[in-house]
């Protein structure tokens, strides 16, 4: 199993990736990741932006590393209602280090913009 600690920019990525954007910032995000037999076995990405799009980046590419991609979708939902409830989810470990990110209403977008991207390349993997 791949780690994702430390994500660092996979050239490939930066150079043909599709990028995410945040609007109120700088902050951009590729990515690509490999899906086999139904789980999520490696993530690569290039980031430009702050700490906490990194962060965020970098706790969620560690907690979907060799899950089912049921699992994978439950857990960014969790991370969504965590984000926007402002509570604590035991469920998501790290992840709520980034409790408090409503706070600061353009941090959130941050805070999620990964999660967003994921979510878009399950889909188009599932819709084939």
């Amino acid at each position: 199993m791949q780690s994702a600690n430390n994500l660092v920019n996979d050239e490939t990525v930066c150079k043909t990736g599709q990028f995410y954007y945040n609007n109120y910032c700088d902050d951009a995000i590729a990515l690509e990741i490999e899906i086999k037999n139904g789980k999520i076995v490696q993530v690569k990405t290039c980031a430009h932006g702050c700490t906490i799009l990194k962060s965020a980046a970098n706790l969620i590419a560690n907690q979907i590393l060799d899950k089912n991609l049921q699992d994978v979708k439950k857990l960014l939902s969790d991370y969504q209602k965590m984000l926007e409830n402002q509570e604590i989810n035991l469920d998501l470990q790290d992840l709520n280090a980034l409790v408090n990110t409503k706070n600061h209403k353009n941090r959130l977008v941050c805070a999620t913009l990964f999660s967003v991207a994921i979510r878009e390349k399950i889909k188009e993997f599932e819709d084939g």
